[in-house]
């Protein structure tokens, strides 16, 4: 037996009736279905297979008795328990509970599910900035190697240019050392000579006995440049006046010695 009427869907029928095709209605239900103002005639249609049946029956006074078995309304009222019995209540209810534990646990898993989301959008969020600053870092990474190499680039070039100046400035160092060298020995050698000179100079100045000449090897002055000699001049004679004095004559300038090649 059907569990609710197929025109109100009510679980629970009330005065259920039956068409001749077998199903079942409520009895009010099926009399709105029958008194549509479309239909006028004395069939119906049943709702469920559109089956039709007759909706008035004879007179049973006007038919003979034999018949009388065979005449049947088209409807007919039906006693049966409708409710549901004990199994099925049970049966229900623990369906009805694990509908209500299943409901909430479909609600548990949508603020599970809509929690995961939100922790995947933030995930994403971050990802996304992590990204974004990992980008500005390389950009600053590649600005920094490209500045480093530019600076590295000029350090050498700078270095290169300051070794090229430190050995031009070494080799005129040597240069220098080299003429500061003959320079010296030139002026040991010059000093070594004015000694000489002023040695020869004394004895020629004050000589022993002014009547004897001194003759050209005992002023001979040796020579401290390799072959070169020193030639001395010739000797001059003192001038004096008539009335000066013999004691305040001076010696006349006497002229530096000729340096020859012979």
């Amino acid at each position: 037996m059907v569990a609710q009427c197929p025109i109100c869907l009510s679980s629970k029928f009330k005065e259920p009736v039956c068409t001749p095709c077998g199903h079942v209605y409520c009895k009010e239900c099926l009399v709105e279905h029958v008194n549509v103002p479309t239909n006028r005639g004395l069939t119906s249609n049943c709702p469920e297979c559109r089956s039709e049946f007759h909706l008035s029956t004879p007179d049973l006074a006007y038919l003979p008795e034999k018949y009388h078995p065979f005449v049947q309304p088209a409807v007919r009222r039906i006693y049966a328990e409708m409710s549901p019995d004990a199994a099925l209540q049970k049966k229900l209810k623990q369906v009805e509970k694990t509908l209500m534990m299943r409901n909430k646990t479909e609600e548990l898993l949508m603020k599970k599910c809509e929690g995961l989301s939100a922790a995947i959008d933030a995930h994403r969020k971050g990802e996304r900035d992590a990204v974004a600053e990992a980008e500005e870092l390389e950009e600053r990474l590649d600005e920094l190697q490209f500045e480093r190499d530019d600076t590295v680039a000029r350090l050498n070039g700078r270095c290169y240019e300051l070794e090229q100046a430190n050995s031009s400035l070494l080799k005129e160092k040597k240069t220098w050392n080299l003429r500061l060298d003959a320079l010296q020995k030139r002026l040991d050698e010059s000093e070594a000579t004015q000694r000489l000179w002023e040695r020869a100079l004394k004895q020629r100045a004050v000589p022993d006995s002014p009547s004897t000449p001194v003759s050209a090897e005992q002023f001979y002055i040796p020579s401290t440049r390799g072959d070169r000699l020193l030639k001395p001049l010739p000797r001059r004679r003192l001038l004096r006046t008539r009335d000066e004095d013999p004691s305040s004559v001076s010696l006349a300038s006497v002229k530096r010695a000729r340096i020859s090649d012979v």
